[in-house]
């Protein structure tokens, strides 16, 4: 149903004669407060929405769009006809042109009217109207995303494919599924997107409703869910033994009996195979969904080989595990919410010279249990993919120290993911103070495989033009390797602190240090030995450098001086 933005506001007793009060709200914000609530939208759409902060940088509307919110505050307030024209025509480019995700909108406007709440002054007397107004502005952003819904929103609980309930159902029925059931499997169809990629979604579904079938045949009294993709759940009343005995008959019923099917001319022979996760739920509490997915999805991501043993029992001990790091994880997303993110500096010395070349900014989350230390959520942030979030707290305070002139340089770790998704944010920071750019060291952080190098070469090339260096970090290990040595234009390496240890210990690490200085030799690379602790490995490194007659080693590690804490 279509309605018009006069009509919504009738719906909520708002009529043409209440807007037209809003002209007496006009005084009440000077330009100068109208402009700083549009650079403040403008920067936690950059921040915190990268979608429409992409949409918004390839429009070329990076400065047009705080301009309009200025304009939206002075039309609304001095001309309520303005105000409903201007509310349609944001409905309709929202949904046509520009495409928005609703969810980000929502989340723009509604800081777009708490900075209004911050800045404006109400004058005695004023107070109703200004009710109202907040009222209208609020109305307005509701309508232009209800606006964007093509189809009347309803809960769908059924997989129109499989005829089987979908994780709706599991939200809204998980404390009876738990309560009545002794087991749980999360079943993971392999090779399901090969042949739904390479037959088409026709074959795809019907492998899903056959599946489907199949599971309701050997499970017949219990409760099964298509998930997601090719992932079912099943809540059985059956032991974990009994669970596992009837998984390996479907599984041998898989491999005798092909699928064949129809595409077109010829026929398709299907062989599908599934990995289960089994976990006992009989007499445990679980206070919502969220924390059985999280236990099965993790025991599913550690499996090291699915191949061989295709049947996974989630044991007591990996359980509270999985729990315990859960814990740990909430708490981290709390920290990073309230940004209680703090930050400490550690210098990067040249070995030849002693002088501190420049200092790495670092990340320390703060809880009511005192500081944890980066070893203990650093590889939380890397697994569960919020380095994004706090890379972007880490960015920011950083900027505010170089701003600030505290350091002469600085150096930042950047996330693959963050490059990738937060790169034009990260520019728009850049480019607001001028020179910047030649302060700062970027470190690329990559501890999973390096997707679309090409992408990243072209970013890297954007981050040269405006004289910031690039090094790779932890040099050595997992895909911190030679590809993006070779690859990548690059200003330096930090070989991992792993191998710096074994210096003077290890001839296979003390092998790969005095190759890697060799190359930056060739290169004309900086490269940092990292925890740098000893008198033996400062000795070696020096003997190493100066054997090859290599300038540029630079250190960093306790023998110089740990972390310090910075506030900003």
């Amino acid at each position: 149903m279509n309605i018009t933005f006069q009509e919504f506001l009738e719906l909520y007793d708002l009529r043409e004669e209440d807007l037209q009060e809003f002209s007496v709200l006009s005084n009440l914000l000077s330009k100068e407060e109208k402009e700083t609530i549009g650079k403040r939208v403008r920067d936690f759409v950059f921040l915190y929405l990268p979608r429409s902060a992409k949409l918004l940088y390839d429009m070329n509307l990076k400065n047009a769009f705080s301009g309009t919110i200025e304009k939206f505050i002075d039309v609304s307030m001095l001309n309520s006809q303005l105000a409903l024209t201007y509310s349609n025509a944001l409905a309709r480019i929202h949904r046509v042109n520009i495409d928005i995700p609703p969810d980000d909108f929502l989340k723009d406007y509604l800081v777009f009217l708490k900075n209004i709440l911050d800045k404006v002054k109400i004058p005695t007397g004023k107070e109703k109207t200004f009710k109202k107004y907040i009222f209208f502005l609020t109305a307005i952003g509701f309508y232009i995303a209800i606006t964007n819904i093509k189809e009347t929103i309803e809960e769908i609980e059924t997989d129109p494919i499989t005829k089987l309930p979908l994780h709706t159902f599991l939200c809204s029925n998980f404390s009876e599924l738990v309560k009545k059931r002794r087991t749980v499997v999360l079943l993971d169809l392999e090779n399901f997107k090969e042949y739904n990629t390479i037959y088409g979604y026709r074959i795809g579904n019907t492998i899903l409703s056959m599946i489907a079938e199949i599971l309701k045949t050997f499970f017949e009294k219990d409760i099964i869910l298509r998930f997601q993709n090719d992932e079912f759940f099943i809540f059985t009343d059956k032991s974990l033994l009994e669970t596992r005995n009837v998984l390996q008959k479907i599984r041998k019923y898989l491999q005798e009996n092909t699928l064949i099917l129809a595409d077109k001319n010829f026929p398709i022979e299907i062989r599908l195979d599934f990995t289960s996760i089994l976990l006992r739920v009989e007499n445990t509490e679980f206070p919502d969904p969220k924390y059985l997915l999280w236990i099965l999805y993790n025991k599913l991501k550690d499996i090291e080989d699915k191949t061989f043993e295709k049947m996974h029992i989630v044991s007591f001990s990996e359980q509270e595990h999985y729990l315990e790091v859960f814990k740990t994880m909430l708490t981290i997303l709390n920290v990073l919410d309230k940004n209680h993110v703090l930050l400490a500096v550690q210098p990067i010395v040249n070995l030849l010279s002693g002088e501190t070349v420049f200092y790495e900014v670092l990340a320390r989350i703060k809880t009511s249990n005192g500081i944890i230390s980066p070893n203990s959520f650093i590889n939380y942030v890397n697994d569960n993919s919020i380095e994004e979030k706090i890379d972007s707290i880490v960015i920011e305070k950083a900027l505010s120290l170089l701003k600030e002139n505290c350091f002469d340089k600085i150096s930042i770790n950047l996330s693959f993911n963050s490059l990738k998704n937060r790169f034009l944010w990260f520019l728009s920071r850049i480019n607001d103070s001028k020179d910047l750019g030649e302060k700062i060291v970027i470190e690329l952080v990559e501890r999973r495989n390096p997707l679309h190098l090409k992408s990243i070469k072209d970013k890297i090339e954007t981050f040269k033009k405006l004289k910031m260096q690039i090094f790779i970090d932890d040099y050595g290990t997992e895909y911190s390797n030679f590809s993006l040595l070779k690859n990548l234009e690059i200003d330096g390496l930090k070989i991992d602190g792993a191998i710096v240890s074994n210096l003077g210990k290890d001839i296979v690490d003390e092998t790969f240090i005095k190759g890697t200085l060799e190359i930056a030799k060739f290169q004309k690379l900086s490269v940092v030995v990292e925890y740098l602790e000893t008198k033996e490995q400062l000795k070696r490194s020096k003997e190493l450098a100066k054997k090859l007659d290599y300038q540029d080693l630079l250190a960093q590690g306790y023998f110089f001086g740990g972390s310090v804490h910075r506030t900003v």
